[in-house]
């Protein structure tokens, strides 16, 4: 999977755990930072040379998500849609 669409699925779940526990989604700050990192993402993919090193910060910043406290609050308003 490409490091955009990662970083992408990572600002997803973000917003819809902020959404889900009736916080503000979207500020001006969190808009900047997606754009930044899509942004440096996109150019670290398209060269060679650091396309692994791209997809491996990728792959961490998706990991901090899930297991940070968006990510926790996230799957449990989960488990209770889904209850």
């Amino acid at each position: 999977m490409k490091p955009t669409t990662i970083m992408m699925v990572s600002f997803g779940l973000i917003v819809v755990s902020h959404w889900a526990n009736k916080e503000p989604t979207l500020s001006v700050k969190l808009i900047v930072e997606m754009v930044f990192v899509i942004l440096v993402m996109g150019m670290m993919e398209g060269s060679e040379n650091t396309s692994d090193i791209a997809t491996l910060f990728a792959y961490l910043f998706l990991a901090a998500t899930v297991l940070s406290k968006t990510g926790t609050v996230f799957f449990s308003a989960l488990k209770k849609v889904t209850a």
